[in-house]
C-alpha cells in the first residue's frame, strides 16, 4: 500500500530551495574578505559582473589595498569562478 502526502510538491520544492541556499550561501565572499593572491575572481559591482586578477596589496602600485580596490570598484561581494563552473573530469585549474 502506498501512502501519498498531500503536501509532496511543496516538501519537494522546500528541499530545492534549501539546496539551492545551501550552494549558494558558501559562493560568494563578502567584500571585507581579501580573495587568494593571484586568482581570478568574479566581482559583482552596482555595474554588473566583472572578472579580474587580485594581485595582492602593495603589487598594484604602492598604497592600494583590497579595501581601496572594494571602494573603487564598488564591490559588493565576490566568488571564484572555477566554483561556478567545475571542470568535469579533473581539478578545475
Amino acid at each position: 500500500m502506498v501512502v501519498r502526502d498531500k503536501n509532496a510538491a511543496k516538501h519537494f520544492l522546500d528541499g530545492a530551495e534549501w539546496a539551492e541556499e545551501e550552494f549558494l550561501k558558501n559562493l560568494w565572499h563578502s567584500n571585507t574578505e581579501k580573495p587568494e593572491v593571484g586568482k581570478k575572481i568574479l566581482v559583482y559591482t552596482i555595474d554588473g559582473y566583472e572578472t579580474i586578477t587580485y594581485v595582492g596589496e602593495g603589487e598594484i602600485d604602492s598604497g592600494t589595498n583590497w579595501m581601496d580596490i572594494v571602494s573603487d570598484m564598488a564591490i559588493a561581494c565576490w566568488c571564484y569562478p572555477e566554483v561556478l563552473c567545475p571542470k568535469k573530469g579533473g581539478d578545475s585549474k
